[in-house]
């Protein structure tokens, strides 16, 4: 099993304001600041407080990058990802690797498509047959009743067989059209 970081705790413990106190950045009021951003001043005329936060995000409305508190860090250091870790741990944070699932393999994802096809296929030729019996046992009924004659009957029943028929060959025709493209794309990989 592959391992990746864990960085829940990171998002969950550490909110946007500690991370700006941490900076040593202004952490202002009310959600709003200058933003820490290097690169990103504002002009005489724009307001100190383009930079808005919450507990778990943040957005500089002047230069436009958003994110979690681990992209603030990121970009206000200029370190990448695996340093920001190391950042936040020597801070007291604790940082975990957590195993992940591997991935499935192409040909994993089309043969698993393809069975799921064949069964949906099989439950849809099912009800097809169901809905069939249902409406020739109807037929019979009536005819049986006396609503209807052997005339009308038959033509009923050939109309649900016709019916069923064309249900059949669309279902045939779509399993085939998957089929194939599921054979191209076992071939690929």
């Amino acid at each position: 099993m592959r391992e990746k970081w864990d960085t829940r705790e990171i998002k969950a413990g550490v909110s946007i304001s500690q991370a700006l106190a941490m900076l040593d950045a202004p952490v202002g009021s009310r959600g709003r600041t200058a933003c820490p951003l290097p690169g990103c001043t504002p002009t005489k005329k724009s307001s100190h407080t383009e930079f808005s936060y919450s507990v778990n995000g943040w957005q500089c409305f002047r230069c436009g990058h958003h994110g979690d508190v681990i992209e603030l860090v990121r970009r206000v250091t200029g370190c990448g990802f695996l340093d920001v870790l190391e950042w936040f741990s020597g801070r007291g944070v604790s940082i975990k690797k957590i195993a992940v699932k591997p991935r499935m393999s192409l040909r994993s994802f089309w043969v698993n498509r393809r069975n799921s096809l064949e069964r949906q296929w099989d439950s849809i030729s099912q009800a097809i047959l169901r809905r069939q019996d249902i409406e020739l046992f109807q037929i019979k009924a009536r005819r049986s009743a006396g609503q209807i004659d052997d005339l009308d009957a038959a033509m009923l029943s050939d109309m649900a067989r016709e019916v069923a028929e064309r249900q059949w060959y669309y279902l045939d025709l779509a399993m085939s059209r998957m089929s194939d493209l599921y054979r191209k794309e076992l071939a690929n990989a």
